[in-house]
């Protein structure tokens, strides 16, 4: 029996698929750890008071310098940040920036729990909306821009030690990532300072006025 066969053409055309924005999909990565959080602090209150667990957003009472409240506000996002950057030079670096980006989503979530048990809910919403939310999202936005970054440098190096990608191309990439975290840096020095700013002129009024 004689099999006849025919090649026939196929064509095909370029599907473009809408892709969701990585700084989104990790924000909302982040949340799931504010949630984490909050369900943390009702069943076990006492990780609240655990001070690299909160990383400097839960409120407290006690007289404070000027140079503690900045440290208390700078010193973990930026360890945060940092570990993040270096997570991108390596190449199995992605599940560590994820961690720690969660990791801020947690202590948000500890922080906000820790007040809304400590205060009257009227009290914990207002210290809560002035002390702890704006600082904690705008720092969760700022450590999901360097995560997608990381996360871009270590794949790029992933690709390079996997498939040969040509080195001139990951280093041109290399040095648009590093320009990009460097004005992260120093946006994160910035809310930092403006955090300080709020807690110094607001602090004493919202939890001492009660």
């Amino acid at each position: 029996m004689k099999i006849i066969t025919e090649r026939i053409p196929l064509r095909t055309g370029r599907l473009s698929i809408p892709m969701p924005d990585p700084v989104k999909l990790l924000f909302c990565f982040a949340l799931t750890g504010t949630v984490t959080g909050v369900l943390l602090c009702r069943t076990r209150p006492a990780l609240s008071e655990i001070c690299w667990l909160t990383q400097g957003l839960a409120v407290t009472e006690a007289e404070r310098t000027l140079w503690d409240v900045c440290k208390t506000a700078l010193l973990p996002l930026l360890g945060l940040y940092c570990g993040i950057l270096l997570s991108g030079f390596s190449a199995c670096g992605q599940p560590f920036s994820l961690m720690l980006l969660f990791s801020r989503g947690t202590a948000f979530g500890l922080a906000a729990g820790a007040c809304f048990a400590a205060y009257p809910m009227r009290d914990a919403l207002a210290v809560t909306g002035c002390l702890i939310l704006p600082f904690a999202l705008v720092s969760l936005l700022l450590l999901c821009y360097a995560a997608r970054d990381a996360l871009r440098l270590s794949r790029m190096l992933t690709g390079y030690l996997m498939h040969g990608t040509a080195e001139a191309d990951v280093l041109e990439k290399q040095r648009k990532i590093i320009t990009g975290m460097q004005v992260l840096l120093l946006l994160i020095l910035l809310a930092a300072a403006m955090q300080t700013a709020v807690i110094r002129q607001l602090q004493d009024s919202l939890l001492f006025a009660r």
